[in-house]
């Protein structure tokens, strides 16, 4: 019985909340939080590199979620909701806090844990929710010179003009 409650305890535990700087289109301020701490993890920015916080990668990952499949959004809301979760998080990691609550360190060991899981749903969820966070950060043209990458190509007009046509 006190296992039961303990359980119910941690399953109940609150995310650290956090503002989006813009309204939201496809999340929750909730999984905003979370998707905003899980995306500092995977980018903290360093040597000149923006951090996600700095970019919005939420944001634009909450942008791109609005343009999905709605099942294909509530899936991805989903995998970021049990990656929060205290429960399953101690179940699964031995951490006793959220994800969003946690320090940087444990929460990149609890994203290690997902990523290198031999329960196949966790790598997947794992896989996009990294895929959709990186794919932001990295196409965010900010960090495009720590990379050498001179940017998209000019297309139509701009093609045209810039070529003599």
């Amino acid at each position: 019985m006190v296992l039961a409650v303990g359980g119910i305890g941690l399953g109940l535990r609150s995310t650290a909340m956090r503002a989006s700087p813009e309204p939201l289109l496809t999340l929750s301020e909730r999984q905003y939080a979370i998707l905003a701490a899980i995306a500092e993890t995977l980018c903290p920015g360093r040597d000149g590199l923006p951090d996600a916080n700095v970019l919005r990668v939420a944001n634009r990952v909450d942008h791109l979620l609005d343009s999905l499949h709605p099942g294909d959004a509530a899936e991805f809301k989903q995998a970021i909701t049990l990656m929060e979760n205290a429960l399953v998080g101690l179940a699964l990691e031995g951490r006793f806090n959220t994800f969003s609550a946690s320090s940087p360190a444990v929460r990149t060991r609890a994203l290690e844990g997902w990523r290198t899981s031999g329960l196949n749903l966790r790598r997947k969820a794992f896989s996009a929710v990294s895929g959709l966070c990186m794919g932001a950060y990295w196409s965010d043209p900010r960090v495009y010179p720590f990379v050498g990458y001179p940017g998209p190509p000019p297309l139509g007009a701009a093609a045209r003009s810039r070529h003599g046509g």
